[in-house]
């Protein structure tokens, strides 16, 4: 409740009843009581009653309504409808490419698969729309408990969790199965925001501390996944510069720098050394990506379709689904449907998603900029640096550039638990940048 000197209270309360957005108006109140109350005693010093002074002052201030609808204006909640708009766009890309890949093989019939992702992406509408008006900033005060949540799924997933494909990272909620990468990296990246912002100073010994901590869950991952060890430790490392690198930061920024990525680079240098040592499959694997014609029907096979799809491409896929039979690309909807998106629709469709991809991570990177607030700054910064890692790496996977991996296109390939999350995260960033002019100001 407002507590205001009587006389100005009711101008105050008046200009108030302009202004929708409720979780500012004590920072106005009280801001309009005080420049009230100089003029107040600028009126007296001239020699005006109290009475006066306070008429005068307010009189000055000019009408409620004016200054209302000006401040109903400023702390509006907003969108960003252009990133909003490139969300869908991408989804129904997706949505598209599923239901042609289900038309070749079965025609005129609407698969269960399609149906599914459609479900999906229905749900994560409502997901996104919920973590939209969700305030992010719980996310900052229960930092620890959300980092130590995410470590307890990932020991869950790899001790009990579902056995699919040789490894237990699946975790069964429900009709769901969900494997614990796509639940925790989100996590663990906003949940290593707030560690940071309430551990880290200038000190160089916490950073290391902050360093183990971010390298455990990164272990962990590697066991299963060597792409969502990657993916998380790349989130983390952004993280970190992305903090270090902010006006918060009070220490000496291109110290703390050098020290992280010279210690990034020589235990990921021994650490990729060892790997590829012990490890004969990874070896064969970049060895066949490289020259994909020495094991046609092997570990080559892939990489050799994908790139005989690409050179015979046409420009509008008027060679239709016949001209590059579904057969020779294994699983086409998942990590590679840009591969089949080109094959069968033509480098143009191709091309137009890559460019809505990259407006939409141009947008995300504007609107990041525009925060405000430390922490939600980071926030978004972390969440665009996210998307673009798995965009860029997907397209460049696609287009022959990097080796293959289980890397899928954020919002296209198809996997309905994995596009319910990453809308929840779109969620959350517009969630910030709806509150971008507002949090300085609000109660929390």
């Amino acid at each position: 409740m407002l507590v205001l000197n009587p006389a100005p209270a009711k101008f105050i309360k008046e200009v108030l009843g302009y202004i929708r957005y409720q979780k500012v108006h004590s920072s106005i109140a009280y801001e309009l009581e005080d420049h009230i109350e100089c003029l107040k005693e600028a009126y007296i010093g001239e020699g005006l009653t109290e009475k006066e002074a306070y008429e005068k002052a307010i009189l000055q201030m000019g009408k409620a309504e004016n200054i209302g609808t000006a401040f109903n204006k400023m702390y509006k909640p907003k969108m960003e409808w252009s990133i909003l708009v490139a969300l869908i766009a991408v989804i129904s890309i997706g949505l598209f490419a599923l239901y042609c890949a289900d038309q070749y093989l079965i025609p005129y019939v609407v698969s269960e698969s399609f149906m599914k992702q459609l479900i999906y992406g229905v749900i994560g509408l409502i997901v996104l729309i919920a973590a939209y008006f969700f305030d992010y900033r719980y996310f900052d005060k229960w930092a620890v408990i959300g980092y130590l949540v995410g470590v307890g799924i990932l020991i869950y997933g790899e001790t009990y969790g579902v056995y699919v494909n040789g490894v237990t990272r699946w975790i069964k909620i429900g009709p769901i199965h969900l494997t614990t990468a796509q639940l925790v990296v989100p996590l663990l990246m906003i949940s290593y925001i707030g560690i940071i912002r309430k551990f880290g100073n200038d000190q160089v010994k916490n950073y290391i501390g902050l360093g183990v901590i971010a390298i455990v869950p990164i272990f962990i991952l590697m066991k299963s996944s060597f792409v969502s060890a990657g993916l998380l430790g790349f989130c983390l490392i952004t993280v970190l510069t992305l903090y270090i690198s902010s006006k918060e930061f009070k220490g000496d920024k291109v110290k703390l720098l050098t020290l992280l990525y010279s210690s990034i680079i020589g235990g990921g240098g021994l650490l990729g050394f060892l790997i590829m040592r012990n490890q004969t499959y990874y070896m064969e694997r970049l060895k066949f990506w490289l020259y994909p014609e020495l094991d046609p029907m092997g570990s080559g096979y892939q990489p050799l379709q994908m790139q005989i799809i690409r050179e015979n491409a046409s420009l509008i896929g008027s060679g239709g689904f016949n001209a590059h039979p579904i057969e020779s690309l294994p699983e086409p909807i998942y990590d590679t449907v840009l591969t089949f998106i080109v094959g069968s629709m033509g480098w143009l469709a191709g091309v137009l998603l890559i460019l809505i991809i990259g407006f939409m991570i141009i947008r995300m990177f504007s609107a990041a900029m525009k925060v405000q607030e430390s922490y939600g700054r980071l926030v978004t910064l972390s969440i665009a640096a996210m998307f673009t890692m798995q965009f860029v790496y997907n397209i460049a996977m696609n287009l022959g550039y990097v080796p293959l991996t289980g890397m899928p296109l954020p919002f296209v390939s198809y996997g309905g638990s994995n596009l319910v999350i990453n809308a929840a995260m779109m969620g959350i960033f517009l969630s910030v940048y709806r509150r971008k002019d507002l949090v300085l100001r609000e109660e929390f």
